[in-house]
């Protein structure tokens, strides 16, 4: 025989709830990962736009379980530039429901030359720029609806093509809901 125990929260003695169990049966404690989505790109994304532009390879469709979850947004990859460059630089868009994508990183990070984003790639030598990269950064969108983010990425000034990844590299994006 087995037994069921119904209930919407677990409570310490205090009286304070320090986990839920919503309607459709998941289990949500502040701080605990509900969800994660990711994409792994293998081989290079390129772009010569002064413009951010969205890498879609990497693109993440996550539908949040709450209101209140935040997304820890994840980028790691290979960046390199065709020839010298000053910067080239990354941001996140995210698009909810389809409704159209927006900048969410929202903060300059760097004061010289309109330079842009969470992550930026920069070297004052004349030679060709390689490094390994990465960011993360938090969102609170609200919303229970389905979310696509993007990363972006862009050139500077000069007329370098900046690229994502390289040959069998992969780079991977990852979206991680977290319970709050």
């Amino acid at each position: 025989m087995t037994s069921i125990l119904g209930t919407q929260s677990i409570q310490h003695p205090n009286g304070t709830a320090s986990a839920t169990i919503l309607a459709d049966g998941t289990f949500s404690s502040p701080g605990h990962v509900i969800q994660v989505k990711a994409v792994n790109h293998k081989g290079q994304i390129s772009t010569t736009s002064t413009s951010h532009t969205a890498i879609t390879d990497l693109a993440v469709t996550i539908t949040p379980s709450s209101t209140s979850s935040i997304m820890l947004i994840t980028f790691d990859g290979f960046m390199y530039t065709s020839t010298y460059t000053r910067y080239m630089m990354m941001s996140v868009q995210r698009n909810v429901g389809g409704a159209g994508a927006a900048d969410i990183s929202g903060t300059t990070l760097y004061t010289d030359n309109n330079a842009d984003g969470l992550l930026r790639l920069y070297d004052q030598d004349s030679h060709v720029s390689y490094r390994n990269g990465g960011f993360q950064f938090l969102d609170s969108p609200s919303t229970t609806s389905s979310i696509v983010y993007n990363p972006t990425f862009r050139r500077g000034s000069d007329s370098a093509t900046v690229y994502i990844g390289h040959s069998n590299m992969v780079s991977t994006f990852s979206v991680m809901e977290i319970a709050q």
